[in-house]
């Protein structure tokens, strides 16, 4: 078997017992492994960001360091976490965000979720990396387009209104349904092939550009959570065969 093979193995697994952890009535101990976040261990447990940093006493853009520990809660341990900092709603995180982002093999398609594979081959058919598309949608959503962001970012890509806007009217790829996976998806890998094209195929540069916005990325630089963010898709790639 591969060492791919096995860390995907190993990955699924893992994540399978956090979700099962946060079902349960006591959180477990998780130790952060190299590519990981607060988001990225929120999701494989089925939980919200800011529901696992209010049960660590973290803020929801909080750094996670490799080796710590991070306490994986139960769903009633979260929601008592986000009642003790005055946060209300979203204890767990939207159905199959977990599924969909722990395994790389499975259904391309499935109710909500565009899988990696299904991701990969609409990113194929405009001439986008595959694996880079792939790493961009399991950081953004874990696959769900069901996820929508307190800025409007919704679906599988994390598409904003803006640039759905920019794709269909400036770009002519639409329109676009943003409650359709394949079609949230499409139109957040048509917005990657722009900025591809505009950083000279700086995979690195296209995925700063696809957090900040290139606009920022051109006046302001590199921000710290957008260099971070660089760091965990470019980690993702591997996982994707990139």
């Amino acid at each position: 078997m591969r060492l791919s093979t096995i860390r995907r193995a190993a990955f699924a697994a893992t994540a399978l017992l956090l979700v099962y952890a946060a079902s349960a009535q006591a959180s477990v101990p998780h130790t952060v492994e190299r590519g990981e976040t607060l988001w990225s261990i929120a999701a494989a447990s089925n939980l919200t960001t800011r529901t696992l940093a209010a049960a660590n006493g973290l803020s929801p853009d909080s750094n996670v360091v490799i080796g710590s520990t991070i306490n994986v809660p139960s769903v009633s341990e979260g929601a008592t976490a986000l009642g003790r900092a005055g946060i209300t709603g979203g204890t767990a995180a939207p159905a199959s965000t977990q599924a969909t982002s722990a395994s790389p093999v499975g259904d391309a398609t499935t109710g909500g979720t565009v899988g990696p594979s299904g991701v990969g081959s609409i990113a194929s058919q405009h001439g986008v990396p595959p694996a880079l598309a792939a790493a961009i949608a399991h950081q953004e959503s874990g696959f769900n387009n069901t996820m929508v962001s307190p800025a409007g970012a919704r679906g599988v890509m994390q598409v904003l209104p803006g640039t759905f806007d920019y794709v269909d009217r400036v770009l002519g790829a639409g329109p676009h349904d943003p409650s359709s996976p394949q079609q949230n998806t499409r139109a957040g890998v048509i917005f990657l092939r722009q900025l591809l094209r505009e950083t000279g195929g700086d995979q690195s540069a296209a995925v700063a550009s696809y957090y900040q916005g290139p606009t920022s990325v051109r006046q302001n630089g590199l921000l710290p959570e957008t260099q971070r963010y660089v760091a965990n898709v470019m980690a993702l790639k591997q996982r994707y065969g990139g």
